[in-house]
């Protein structure tokens, strides 16, 4: 086999670019309007998937089977923040409809379940690939840290937990 030459990599085509996605999220529980946050995504991981490995030991040696294929099940994404910090505040109200710690209460998981999509783009921008994200809601909203010594805007930090991924 020969090497990899110039044509061979020149045929392999444009890189796909960090910035060519949208995050689009549903009418999410206690917002009505949840179109700013697409705009607002900074950054977010695609979701991922792994195949748990079965192994079998026979006669002195292991042979390994795909087994089981999981969801990582987690999703990072980053927010831009804006002065009327409405981003933290829909994400505040979503966890609190979910489970409520002063009420003691909460609600199904049909009640703050969502599906969300994660659209990646060419150049032109023609969609790509959409990503459903299934059942999907917020399980941690970070601390944000504030320093009045800096200059810079404010990030929100999100992690949620979904079921499931399929691209559609």
């Amino acid at each position: 086999m020969a090497r990899s030459s110039l044509q061979d990599t020149l045929s392999v085509g444009d890189p796909a670019h960090i910035w060519n996605f949208d995050l689009f999220l549903p009418v999410i529980p206690g917002s009505s309007d949840t179109r700013d946050l697409t705009f607002k995504c900074q950054s977010m991981d695609l979701p991922g998937t792994q195949l748990e490995p079965v192994d079998v030991a026979l006669h002195g040696v292991q042979i390994p089977y795909a087994g089981r294929r999981m969801f990582t099940q987690t999703l990072n994404v980053t927010f831009l923040e804006t002065h009327d910090w409405s981003t933290r505040e829909k994400f505040r109200r979503w966890i609190e409809s979910a489970r409520s710690w002063r009420n003691n209460s909460g609600s199904f998981s049909t009640g703050y379940w969502v599906t969300a999509q994660a659209v990646t783009y060419d150049d032109i921008p023609t969609v790509v690939a959409t990503t459903q994200i299934n059942n999907m809601w917020p399980e941690n909203m970070q601390e944000v840290q504030l320093d009045g010594s800096q200059n810079g805007a404010v990030h929100l930090q999100v992690s949620f937990r979904y079921t499931d991924w399929q691209t559609v």
